[in-house]
């Protein structure tokens, strides 16, 4: 499998973030955190139209946007299938 970037966008007052938050890193998945209301967050959400939080952003190794997922997953499983789903 190639290699991805995972980024995750949240806000501090987001409780799904947080739930989000732990549950990526309870499965050992590293990711960027990035909170929405910085430069590169309001960057970020304005590209790829994320209106809501937590949003997952996937970039393959060169930076090219995959995918993304908003909203918190339903279980790890969900999760884990999301992000490593094939290129």
């Amino acid at each position: 499998m190639n290699n991805i970037k995972i980024v995750k966008l949240y806000a501090d007052w987001c409780a799904p973030c947080k739930i989000l938050h732990k549950m990526m890193s309870d499965n050992n998945i590293e990711f960027e955190n990035i909170d929405v209301a910085t430069e590169k967050g309001i960057e970020l959400s304005s590209r790829h139209n994320i209106k809501n939080i937590p949003a997952i952003l996937i970039f393959d190794d060169n930076g090219k946007f995959l995918r993304k997922k908003i909203g918190l997953p339903a279980t790890p499983e969900d999760l884990t299938k999301f992000i490593y789903e094939a290129n």
